[in-house]
């Protein structure tokens, strides 16, 4: 379902306002997830780099040399206003001269879901700035909470890249597929993404992210409820058939043959 939104709103990208003057001299590479190894989610044709932050989490950067300078990272940092966060941690992974081009807000609702604390929200955020004295473009999306009760801090999933290789990559579309579980279509033209104007970016990017919590978080939570509501019900049953067997040495406790992984008494 997700995957659907996603390609629904690629294709309408071509009636928003797009830059001027990008080159089509770059190689296509649609931004498509694969799993590594261990199972952790990547975009295909990009490696795990060593990190160059001590904030920095992930780093993972292009396997084609003609993305060179382009990179996909996570970094959290103890602030609280988007802005601040944006310039410190674009700063901190290498781009310089960081200004904020376009923000937006996350639905509060859609924050709720993954944070009841009514100080955690989400911004997604695009910069310009230089990398190696380049033009460089950056997006990312910003989680400010506390998953696990630790101190509430910053959370950044960007990309950032040359502005050719930005555009050519797709923009957005990176930290839609590598964190927010969309896929491009195999022949997706990532240009169409890549050259949006920047209010549009943070706009698709702040759509995506509720998109991901309705078809994908909220799903995964209402299984989690139903596998824990499940194993509650089993561990009931198993105690209730240990009961039924008392002290007695001639009975004993097995599943039923239903498929249910409930239990019950049996006398020898």
């Amino acid at each position: 379902m997700f995957r659907y939104v996603f390609s629904f709103l690629i294709s309408a990208a071509v009636a928003m306002p797009i830059y001027a003057g990008a080159t089509d001299s770059l190689p296509n590479q649609p931004a498509r997830p694969i799993e590594d190894s261990d199972g952790v989610r990547m975009l295909s044709n990009w490696s795990v780099a060593s990190v160059t932050s001590p904030h920095m989490k992930r780093r993972e950067l292009p396997e084609n040399p003609a993305f060179k300078g382009s990179e996909i990272w996570l970094m959290d940092v103890d602030e609280k206003p988007f802005d601040a966060v944006t310039k410190r941690t674009f700063f901190s992974a290498g781009m310089q001269d960081v200004s904020l081009l376009a923000s937006a807000r996350c639905n509060p609702n859609a924050v709720a879901v993954l944070d009841s604390d009514d100080q955690a929200h989400c911004y997604a955020v695009m910069v310009s700035g230089k990398l190696s004295d380049k033009d460089a473009r950056g997006i990312a999306l910003i989680l400010y909470g506390s998953l696990d009760g630790s101190p509430m801090s910053s959370t950044v999933h960007a990309f950032m890249a040359p502005k050719a290789n930005y555009e050519a990559l797709g923009g957005f579309a990176i930290i839609a597929a590598k964190w927010l579980e969309a896929s491009a279509a195999p022949d997706e033209n990532m240009l169409l993404e890549g050259r949006l104007e920047p209010q549009a970016a943070v706009n698709r990017l702040s759509l995506f992210f509720s998109a991901w919590v309705e078809h994908h978080v909220i799903p995964m939570m209402a299984m989690s409820m139903q596998m824990e509501a499940q194993s509650i019900q089993q561990m009931q049953s198993w105690n209730s058939a240990m009961n039924a067997c008392g002290a007695d040495p001639s009975c004993s406790v097995s599943p039923l043959s239903d498929g249910s992984g409930n239990w019950e008494p049996s006398w020898k």
